[in-house]
């Protein structure tokens, strides 16, 4: 199948010239300088002198004055996706290249959706997940058959429920996996033969994992690794195959700890952990492209701290630390079939929810061989919460926003 990426387009917003906020002044600056710019990307240590060189005060007029790029970033046909928040949504193209979601419907229990066909979407019809559940937070994928199995955390419990069949709408009765956990969001990742496996965190803090013993079969007892968090840790898939656990550490000493299996499947044991110093940061996204790591890491304030590490080197090498200074929601990346790596997040510049006043701005930067773009702004709102984001068929990507808190999350498609 030829994939062909979607070309960029202008996005009018109405009134957005008249706005007199110093947010909408700093963006029309950025975007005038970028005008300006004859080559459209910067490598990355230009983009961290630039980053670096403003002073981060209390206005939004210094959230990053950087638009490198002529052309700008838009989204289209937003429509409600039936999920809500305060839970945000859990999505992912499964082995039929259907995107799924797994949320909060209107009723604040934990539903489930697919894409009646590859690429395309009918009306929302968030089903509920086996008897009715009210979680914080959900992650799901798909097991080696096929079936989806979803994660929850409701109050100090880990819950587990999974498909009866591929696809299907009936989901088994959910299954106690641990009364005794922190109010964080688990991470679940595939391991090369299709095994899943689960990294969460304990009352105490401890960060434990579970597994499949077979592909698609039994699950293991949980394992305690010894390390402790006060964050949400990240379990990926790296492009050697193999799992990488990271952990965020909010608390001195900050920065995160790494680690990663010695080979696909885990069945050689994992490497030990090593401390990469840095921020003190209580959740972190982690993105491949170009044969290079990306983690970016949130602080309690908002702030966004970077880290890479190139080709298979074990070490991470501090990048920009202030890629936003505060006020954003968790980054999400996005891996694009056509090798690009896309990061999300969104800027809250809201005092209070004022349901007149946008006062909010996601936005976007994209890496590729060379470096990274600079962020750049592609809608606005009236409130922010953590962006989901999947890529779909023809390098679309839709991306869940949330745009008022008492509506529910806008599913859009996402254009470059």
């Amino acid at each position: 199948m030829t994939r062909v990426s979607t070309p960029a387009t202008r996005r009018a917003e109405p009134g957005r010239a008249e706005a007199t906020t110093c947010a909408t002044a700093a963006l029309s600056r950025a975007v005038q300088w970028g005008a300006g710019m004859q080559q459209r990307r910067i490598a990355l240590s230009s983009l961290v002198a630039l980053l670096l060189g403003g002073s981060l005060a209390a206005c939004v007029d210094d959230e990053p004055t950087l638009a490198e790029s002529t052309e700008e970033l838009s989204i289209t046909d937003s429509v409600p996706s039936g999920f809500y928040p305060p839970v945000t949504p859990a999505v992912f193209r499964g082995t039929d290249w259907r995107v799924q979601v797994v949320g909060a419907n209107a009723s604040g229990v934990v539903a489930w959706d697919i894409q009646p066909e590859a690429g395309l979407w009918g009306t929302p019809n968030p089903t509920v997940v086996a008897t009715p559940l009210t979680a914080r937070h959900v992650v799901a994928a798909q097991d080696a058959w096929g079936r989806t199995v979803i994660y929850a955390v409701a109050g100090s419990v880990l819950l587990r429920t999974q498909q009866t069949q591929p696809n299907s709408r009936v989901f088994n009765n959910w299954i106690y996996v641990d009364t005794s956990v922190m109010d964080r969001e688990p991470s679940l990742a595939a391991n090369q033969d299709g095994r899943l496996e689960l990294a969460y965190v304990s009352s105490t803090g401890r960060v434990k994992t579970l597994w499949q013993t077979s592909p698609a079969g039994a699950w293991s007892s949980a394992f305690d690794t010894g390390y402790t968090t006060d964050g949400t840790p990240e379990l990926v898939r790296d492009r050697q195959q193999r799992l990488e656990l990271f952990v965020p550490r909010a608390t001195a000493p900050c920065g995160f700890l790494y680690s990663r299996q010695r080979a696909p499947n885990g069945w050689q044991g994992w490497f030990p952990a090593a401390n990469v110093a840095g921020g003190c940061v209580n959740t972190l996204a982690v993105g491949y492209a170009d044969d290079a790591t990306d983690v970016l890491g949130r602080t309690a304030t908002g702030a966004i701290h970077h880290h890479t590490r190139s080709g298979s080197d074990y070490v991470f090498q501090a990048g920009p630390q202030s890629l936003f200074g505060r006020n954003t929601v968790r980054p999400m990346f996005v891996a694009k079939d056509d090798g690009r790596l896309f990061v999300f997040t969104a800027f809250n510049n809201c005092l209070a929810y004022n349901p007149t006043s946008s006062c909010a701005d996601y936005y976007a930067a994209q890496r590729e061989s060379g470096g990274w773009w600079a962020w750049q702004p592609f809608t606005r709102s009236r409130a922010t919460a953590a962006v989901a984001a999947v890529d779909s068929l023809i390098n679309n990507t839709y991306v869940f926003l949330l745009i008022s808190p008492s509506a529910p999350y806008q599913r859009a498609l996402f254009h470059y």
